[in-house]
């Protein structure tokens, strides 16, 4: 998953993240060549592979400002940025 001890600031959603909730992001899918990580909370990082195709994040949001600006994006940051709290659950894929 991530990284287990430090807490990091999720990028997308700005929350204090603890460090088994954290994992890095690539910006650009590693299956597309991309290198290029950013710090996300594991709910965000689940969340923009919901959203988007591997393609779509290549070609389309393969940059921090790009997801963020998204619109179904913006929604998702400003619902989950309220949730103080890794309490509520959420599915998450076997292997990832």
């Amino acid at each position: 998953m991530g990284r287990k001890a430090e807490a990091v600031v999720c990028e997308l959603c700005g929350r204090v993240t603890p460090g088994r909730f954290a994992e890095k992001h690539h910006l650009v899918p590693r299956s597309k060549g991309g290198e290029e990580t950013i710090d996300v909370c594991c709910h965000c990082g689940d969340h923009v592979h919901r959203l988007f195709s591997n393609k779509e994040l290549a070609e389309t949001y393969n940059t921090l400002e790009a997801l963020r600006s998204e619109e179904r994006m913006q929604k998702w940051i400003r619902w989950v940025s309220k949730r103080d709290s890794f309490t509520f659950t959420m599915k998450r894929k076997k292997g990832r």
